[in-house]
This record gives structure tokens, C-alpha cells and sequence, in this order.
């Protein structure tokens, strides 16, 4: 199980659903797909789970891909949607202006950051090598909402949000070929994990 200490008062006020931690910000309406989704959750689900994936649901379509893109920020970052340019080594848009956002390390650091009130950052920051260190690898089938996955070679993270109807795993993660937040299928060979936190 993943052992959060998700803030109480965060609890009662934003798991009522994803738009609730969106409250406050220039980004109000909450993504159809995300929803259904967030309605699907077990009733059993405990509460650091349930903070998880409302967190990971609540970006859904609201935050682009930034190559190197991090942030510690509790709540909606102001720097999100603001032209940068991506300083960070290692890809093809190195060097190019784009809309700020977050990376697929980073959007699993944002939300394990959010969901636990500031406490915890899987990894300490260190990308998906770092983060996957931190866990500890369990059976696809026993992989439950807030459970990440890791794809080959450690090239991409995302994190299990639920299964569609025939039970293949949901993940939420920030994808560059989805230009942002998106809840897709898992492809291919992945390593599903626990945080040990």
C-alpha cells in the first residue's frame, strides 16, 4: 500500500473529485475523460490512493509537455502556459520556445508532492531513473490506482489511475507525443512499481 500522509483537510476538501483541486485557479472545468475515470475508482480505495489519482486526473489536458520541466509548487504553478525555452540536455526541442509545463518525471514528482502536502518528492527530483530506485516492482495484476508504471530502459514513467472495461490499466502521465497530461492505455512491456515511501 502506499503509505501517503495526505493531509486531512485535503482530503475532505478536494477528493469530493479532480475539479475540486483546481478550484482557485484560471483552469476551472475538469476533463470528461479524467472524470469518468475518477468516478470508476474502487469505493474500497484508500484515501493517499484516492489523493494520487485526483491529483494525476486533475492535469488531464490542462498542462503541456516541457522536455526538462519540473515544479514543486503546491497548486497550479503560474508559470504553466508562459513561453520558455527548454534549457534542459538531451532532446531534439533543447533550445526551442515553448508553453512551460512539466516533463513525465516531473508530473509524477508534482503530484506525489500535492497529494502528500508538500512532504514527499519520489526520487528527490532525480527523473525517472531516480524515481524508479525508489520503488519496488509488483505483478501487472496486482497493480492498483496510484501504483506507477515504467516503461524500457526507464525512458517514460506514468502513474495507474484504473482500467478500462477490459481491464487493461489506465495510466495518467505527461506525454510528448500527447503534447501534455493524458490518460492513455499501457503499451508494450511495463514495469508496474510501488513507492516506497
Amino acid at each position: 500500500m502506499i503509505l501517503l500522509l495526505a493531509l486531512p483537510l485535503l482530503t475532505a476538501v478536494f477528493a469530493s473529485s479532480p475539479a475540486g483541486i483546481l478550484a482557485g485557479t484560471e483552469v476551472s472545468e475538469m476533463d470528461e475523460q479524467a472524470m469518468e475515470v475518477w468516478q470508476a475508482l474502487p469505493n474500497d480505495l484508500s484515501e493517499e490512493r484516492r489523493m494520487v489519482v485526483t491529483y494525476a486526473l486533475a492535469f488531464v489536458g490542462k498542462v503541456s509537455y516541457f522536455w526538462g520541466g519540473k515544479s514543486l509548487t503546491l497548486g497550479w504553478d503560474e508559470r504553466w502556459g508562459t513561453s520558455m525555452e527548454i534549457t534542459a540536455p538531451g532532446d531534439e526541442t533543447t533550445g526551442t520556445v515553448r508553453p512551460f509545463g512539466l516533463d513525465c518525471s516531473g508530473f509524477v514528482d508534482w503530484v506525489f508532492y500535492n497529494a502528500t502536502g508538500g512532504k514527499v518528492v519520489l526520487g528527490q527530483g532525480g527523473g525517472v531513473t531516480a524515481q524508479h530506485a525508489a520503488c519496488t516492482d509488483i505483478p501487472q495484476d496486482e497493480a492498483q490506482p496510484g501504483n506507477l508504471v515504467f516503461y524500457p530502459n526507464d525512458e517514460h514513467v506514468g502513474i495507474v489511475v484504473g482500467r478500462d472495461k477490459n481491464d487493461n490499466l489506465l495510466i495518467a502521465h505527461c506525454s510528448s507525443g500527447q503534447n501534455g497530461v493524458a490518460i492513455t492505455l499501457t503499451i508494450g512491456r511495463v514495469r508496474i512499481t510501488e513507492a516506497n515511501i
